[in-house]
This record gives structure tokens, sequence and C-alpha cells, in this order.
């Protein structure tokens, strides 16, 4: 259950007043709100279960999925680096949090409408790190999947059981671990279940009979989906994200679901070492932490030559949410237009 701050503040011509509102829409947000016809029914007239606080709707509570944190890096960090890829061949590819975005909402937009992927079917990848490996990890579950990483120092007999047993239905395979990957689907089609669809991640110096022995790339894949697509989301935060399976050094290999909410805070040796790479790591836990004000300047290092005032202005300008809150949005009261952000004109809510 999260708890929720919700404040909704008009501010022109210097007079502020204080509204509320009953039901809002989302256009612009990360996400949509739910329908009226997802929403619970409201409790009978005249009983204490019919206190308008104490009805769950999206602006007091959404389910979390590390999808959004995505979207709030393109957002606010729209032009920064997230990824640098250098290939065995080729020049070093290098994509910014809002490319990293834009190219996962395509991926997810082409695994359902050409792959045809529903809601809880698993994806499964046999890949080394690269720029693929990295998108699938966003663009998976905002189709609405179930990711399932593959070691890829695995056998082609271990790999068919994995498959089988998580009854994956696309396989993304690195072109260099093609051939284990082909005869695992042998495998499993020799048992008669249905194999997965291969999609080949290839790189620039792929040979042309590698690439022809599989119906869809990454790449030509990704080009065929929507820069719109609306991301799907977790109908409630328990939903699996992932299945990973054990090395299976005793036995057969055993899968491991993890749920769009996570678990718990990384070991402190972990901690250790991200500080030691320069990321400084913020643990929010509890209620405390969370349930004020959740907007707040984000400062950036090229703001620190501008003249004293400028900073000051820009400082005042609060809006970025932290990490605890799903979204932020700057709204016209009457229309409920999404807003500018010039720091004239603010209605905002904090959804929790």
């Amino acid at each position: 259950m999260h708890h929720s701050s919700i404040l909704f503040l008009h501010v022109f011509s210097g007079k502020s007043r204080l509204k509320t509102s009953k039901k809002m829409e989302q256009n612009g947000s990360p996400r949509p709100l739910p329908s009226s016809e997802t929403e619970p029914d409201k409790p009978v007239a005249g009983s204490w279960r019919s206190i308008e606080g104490l009805v769950r709707c999206s602006a007091k509570y959404t389910p979390l999925t590390p999808v959004s944190f995505l979207h709030r890096a393109a957002k606010v960090f729209a032009d920064r680096t997230a990824a640098v890829y250098e290939p065995p061949s080729g020049s070093t590819v290098r994509l910014t949090w809002r490319e990293t975005r834009q190219r996962c909402l395509q991926l997810a937009s082409a695994l359902r409408c050409q792959i045809r992927i529903s809601p809880g079917d698993i994806v499964a990848s046999l890949a080394l790190n690269g720029p693929a490996m990295y998108e699938l990890h966003f663009a998976v579950p905002m189709a609405g999947a179930i990711l399932s990483t593959l070691n890829p120092r695995l056998n082609s007999a271990t790999l068919s059981i994995l498959l089988g047993h998580s009854e994956t239905k696309v396989l993304f395979v690195d072109y260099q671990l093609l051939e284990t990957a082909q005869e695992a689907i042998e495998l499993l089609a020799n048992t008669g279940a249905v194999p997965p669809l291969p999609v080949l991640i290839s790189d620039s110096d792929t040979s042309l009979t590698i690439l022809n022995s599989v119906k869809y790339g990454y790449e030509s894949l990704l080009a065929t989906g929507d820069i719109n697509f609306q991301a799907i989301y977790p109908t409630d935060e328990w939903d699996p994200i992932s299945v990973n399976y054990t090395s299976g050094t005793t036995s057969r290999p055993k899968g491991v679901v993890y749920n769009h909410r996570g678990g718990s805070p990384p070991p402190p040796q972990v901690l250790f070492k991200m500080e030691e790479l320069g990321f400084e790591v913020t643990h929010i836990y509890g209620l405390t932490e969370t349930y004020g004000a959740g907007t707040y300047c984000l400062w950036k290092p090229e703001w620190d030559s501008l003249p004293p005032n400028e900073r000051s202005r820009i400082k005042a300008r609060q809006g970025v949410q932290h990490l605890g809150l799903e979204a932020v949005d700057v709204r016209d009261p009457f229309t409920m237009d999404s807003l500018p952000a010039d720091g004239i004109f603010f209605f905002f809510t904090l959804i929790d």
C-alpha cells in the first residue's frame, strides 16, 4: 500500500487558492489513469467506507515498476548519455536517455503488433552485454511480457529445458550464440513442444548466411515499432517482471520469479562499490521519507557558472519528483491540459 500526498494549487495574477478535484485526466502523463470501468465500485452512501480518501484510485495509488525510472530519466536527463557500447567491429554506439526510451517503446510496440506477444508471455534473451540486452530489460515489461535472460555459457541441452519449462514465445539471440540456440530449439521441437521464435541480434560483421537464417533481426524488428506506443503497466506491482534460472549444479535448473515491485536494498558491499564508481546512492525506506512534499530542483552542473540571480531563479522552480513518486504534472485547473514547465502558472498533483 502506498501513501500519497495530493495538492492542487492554482496560482496566477499574484493570487492563489486551494482547489480539489475528484477525477483528473492524465493526458501527456507517463501512464494513463484507469478507466471508469476498471475503477472499484464506490461504497454505499452514508457508510464510513464512503469517505473519499479511502477509495483507491490512481491519484493515490499506483503499482511500482522499474519502467517508471526510464520515463523519468528520459524526461530529466533527456540528452545525457545512457549507454556507450564498443562493438567488436565498427564505430562506438552512444545512446541518450531520450533515444533509449524511444527505442524501448518501439521494440515494445513491435513485440505487441508484429510478434503478437500477449501480457504474461515469456520473452527470453541469449545474448552478451550490449544495447539490445539493455533495451530488452525495459521493452519487454513495456509490452506486458516477462523477461528471461538466459546464461550464454549454458549448453544447448540445458537451454532447451529452460525454453520448454518457461514456455518461451520469443528468443532474442546474439549472432555469436545462434548455433547453440538453434540446437536448443531443435531439441525442444523434437519433444513436441512449440519452439520459440528466434530474433537475431546482429553486428556489422555478421555474415549474410547468418542474417538470412532467421526471419527477424533485432534492428529491423525494432524499426517497425511505433514511437508513440503506450507502454503497458502492471495492474498489480506483484505481477511478474522476470524469470531467472539457477545454474542447475545439483539437478535441473530452478526458476526464480521477480515482480515489478522488486526486493530489499542491496548489500552494503554493493553500495560501497557503486560509490567507488562515482554513483550517489539514495535508498528510500519507510513512510516519513515519502509522505511530505515530493518535488525538488534537480541541479545540473552546467548551471554552476550562471549568475547568482539566474541560479536562484532556477532553484525556485521546484518540479522534479523524487524516486518515491510516480509522476508530477502541471495542469490548467479548468481544462486539465498539461502546461509548459515555465514557472509562470502551475497546478500540480503528486502521485505516490
